[in-house]
């Protein structure tokens, strides 16, 4: 049994290496503002995922709550859309950055979603596995009539609190961007460039999976002969027996 042993050591750290680490649940942004504005085109949040992947598995889109209405989020009046977006190249100026769609939007109306907080949120078809390094937007549009975004430019900024959550460093947050048209590309740096200014689009993301190093030949043919001589060894003690 001593040849078998540093065969199955060799299977039980291959399985061991492709499991996934284990999961954060962390909402991007988060906020108990009322809705302040409304503005068709798109507005997003830049951040970077740290040295470890992420994956996102919920959209989130803000669903307002009017001044002075106590804190009640009934649901979207229109249709709020979410996608992620991938900075690709950042140019001399924002309006030169270079960005595009990432993976697919996930659209809101009525009461779709769960809430949690100020945003409601919609599990993705599949989740969006992100590399360590990734630089996104996460945005959204259609905040038009009785759906309004949270804009900290419109408020007192003596108690404004930031609303954004890095998963303990696994994100880091940046400025919040813009485009006029809704679904456009957001290019457009507004504010004063610091991250959370917007409550509008948000995302649930936790630890993602490390990359699998595919094993060598020689390692697959040591686990195949471990499993082989493991076979052996139970058909001759059951016709031992």
């Amino acid at each position: 049994m001593s040849a078998i042993r540093p065969a199955l050591r060799a299977g039980l750290v291959l399985l061991l290496t492709a499991a996934p680490a284990a999961a954060q649940g962390t909402n991007a942004l988060a906020t108990s503002y009322d809705g302040t504005n409304t503005f068709a085109g798109t507005l997003s949040q830049e951040f970077t995922v740290g040295a470890a992947p992420v994956r996102i598995t919920r959209f989130g889109a803000f669903d307002a709550s009017t001044p002075g209405g106590q804190g009640v989020r009934d649901g979207f009046a229109g249709t709020i859309t979410v996608q992620l977006f991938q900075l690709l190249q950042r140019g001399a100026v924002p309006s030169q950055d270079v960005v595009a769609a990432y993976g697919s939007a996930l659209t809101f109306s009525g009461t779709q979603g769960t809430l949690d907080g100020a945003f409601r949120y919609q599990a993705l078809a599949a989740p969006l596995e992100l590399p360590a390094g990734f630089v996104g937007r996460i945005g959204a549009w259609g905040f038009v009539g009785a759906d309004r975004y949270f804009n900290a430019f419109d408020v007192s900024q003596s108690g404004f609190a930031r609303m954004t959550t890095d998963g303990g460093g696994l994100l880091d947050f940046g400025s919040v961007y813009y485009a006029e048209a809704p679904g456009g590309v957001p290019t457009l740096r507004s504010g004063d460039g610091s991250p959370g200014w917007y409550g509008a689009a948000s995302f649930t993301f936790e630890a993602g999976r490390a990359a699998v190093v595919t094993p060598e030949p020689g390692t697959w043919a040591l686990l195949g002969t471990g499993l082989v001589a493991i076979a052996g060894i139970a058909a001759r003690r059951r016709r031992a027996g």
